[in-house]
């Protein structure tokens, strides 16, 4: 492991994410990518279309992106991989998130796809510190018993998520304005600025009536994350991630709210720009949906 001389030699907690940033999945990696969208859960939501062995294969029919026509330059949805160690090796560390508090404009799913136990020891290689931490930093999420049911039965956990409604988010955007440092003008949820630790989860819920849905992401899990949710994440072991973006029929109206908010931040703010597309998956959709009608209702000869 790699360390950090400007802080007393400890390790450095490396990620990688968005990979690969600038080409498609399916040109680096065509045959992950296959496997993927042959055994990805709720296929006709999180289908894209690709080219694998000469054979063209189309997008989920729910997937809505999808209606975009070809004349069109279309988001880049995804896969991406993450990769990340665990936020476990030290005690400053511990109260930190691999990914902060943010809201994503599109729904996604997030696939476990390794998870690494072993190097949180000053050797590298403590592991039965390391399960111990991650046990104890398990038990105090306050997860439910199905979620601990799968830890003891000896399933291998990977990352500990916190899901919220998104009709909770300006509660919390006034909750970190209160009690963290928060720099004017920015805003503290779509900055990506703040990880809520234990105790602000429990303010959160005493004062604020905001409910935090607490996951542990074991080895081959997939999350589902809404359009406009949102959530945090911390690794409890060196994990490996495949996210893809979709837009769902169901959230397109969420889409819309969340790229207009992202539209109110600075010119130079890196979600400004409407990559999605939104307003053009809206109206492709309706266009081919009253096509598809029109159809229906002519008489066969």
């Amino acid at each position: 492991r790699l360390r950090d001389p400007e802080h007393g030699g400890r390790m450095r907690i490396l990620k990688l994410k968005d990979w690969p940033t600038k080409k498609d999945f399916a040109s680096v990696f065509p045959t992950r990518l296959h496997d993927l969208m042959t055994n990805i859960p709720f296929g006709d939501y999180t289908r894209r279309s690709y080219q694998y062995d000469g054979i063209t294969y189309h997008g989920g029919v729910l997937n809505i992106v999808e209606r975009l026509p070809a004349c069109l330059v279309k988001p880049d949805l995804g896969p991406k991989l993450y990769i990340a160690y665990s936020q476990l090796i030290s005690q400053s560390s511990r109260k930190a998130g691999t990914t902060n508090l943010h809201i994503d404009v599109s729904d996604a799913i997030n696939v476990l796809v390794y998870v690494g136990v072993g190097g949180h020891g000053e050797d590298g290689c403590d592991t039965e510190e390391e399960l111990r931490q991650v046990e104890q930093e398990i038990l105090q999420s306050n997860i439910d018993e199905v979620q601990l049911q799968r830890l003891r039965s000896g399933e291998r956990p990977g990352a500990l998520w916190h899901l919220f409604r998104s009709d909770d988010a300006m509660k919390i955007r006034e909750y970190i304005s209160r009690t963290k440092r928060k720099v004017a003008g920015t805003d503290s949820i779509h900055d990506q600025t703040a990880y809520l630790e234990k105790e602000d989860l429990a303010n959160l819920k005493s004062s604020c009536q905001v409910e935090v849905y607490p996951i542990v992401q074991f080895l081959g899990d997939a999350i589902f994350i809404p359009s406009g949710a949102p959530h945090q994440v911390k690794n409890l072991h060196s994990c490996i991630k495949i996210a893809e973006d979709f837009v769902s029929p169901e959230n397109l109206d969420r889409c819309l709210i969340t790229t207009n908010e992202f539209r109110s931040l600075s010119n130079t703010h890196t979600n400004h720009a409407d990559i999605l597309q939104a307003k053009n998956i809206l109206f492709y959709t309706t266009r081919d949906a009253l096509h598809s009608l029109s159809e229906s209702h002519e008489p066969r000869s």
